[in-house]
């Protein structure tokens, strides 16, 4: 009925970090695989929320390999991947695909993931605050939208243009991706 009023199907993925015992990973699994279908059968782009888990003993830690395998499987083409948290060959992945990568501001903190942007191209490139999470300040719940900005001098310096020049490209990605 609505769907004309949905600009994109998400936030939605596989999370092993809360999800850590295998019937679990397979049931959320399973729901994924419908909300990929149902972001195909409305022609929506999908966001993708994926993390891997850590010392899980009862199922796997993979969630983001697990997920790009499922979407590229699954014919998933119009792909956001959230809070990109993956490694160089999810992102090598995700880019193969035509997919968008968006980074959070946890890159002015984190040098693998100021690394992986530079690795990125501007045309397949977010940027988010993911608020109030990843203040790229503090450890508080307080991080705000136009601390991108901070991303976007970091990603320029690493690419060698303005930040001006990233933050319009990447706000035009955004545009065409959400049809806005």
């Amino acid at each position: 009925h609505n769907k004309d009023k949905i600009t994109a199907r998400g936030e939605v993925g596989l999370d092993y970090n809360w999800t850590t015992v295998a019937h679990e990973q397979v049931r959320s699994k399973n729901i994924f695989a419908d909300f990929i279908d149902l972001a195909k059968e409305l022609d929506k782009p999908i966001v993708i929320h994926s993390r891997n888990g850590q010392n899980n003993t009862e199922g796997k830690n993979e969630g983001i390999s697990d997920a790009l395998e499922m979407l590229a499987g699954m014919g998933a083409k119009r792909v956001m991947l959230h809070c990109f948290s993956g490694n160089e060959a999810n992102l090598k992945f995700a880019l193969e695909h035509g997919w968008f990568v968006s980074y959070a501001t946890v890159i002015c903190k984190s040098f693998k993931h100021q690394r992986l942007a530079k690795e990125t191209p501007l045309n397949q490139m977010f940027l988010e605050t993911d608020a109030p999470w990843l203040d790229p300040d503090s450890r508080e719940l307080i991080n705000r939208p136009w601390k991108i900005e901070r991303s976007a001098e970091i990603i320029a310096e690493k690419k060698g243009i303005t930040k001006e020049e990233v933050l319009r490209v990447t706000t035009e990605n955004a545009r065409k991706f959400f049809g806005i």
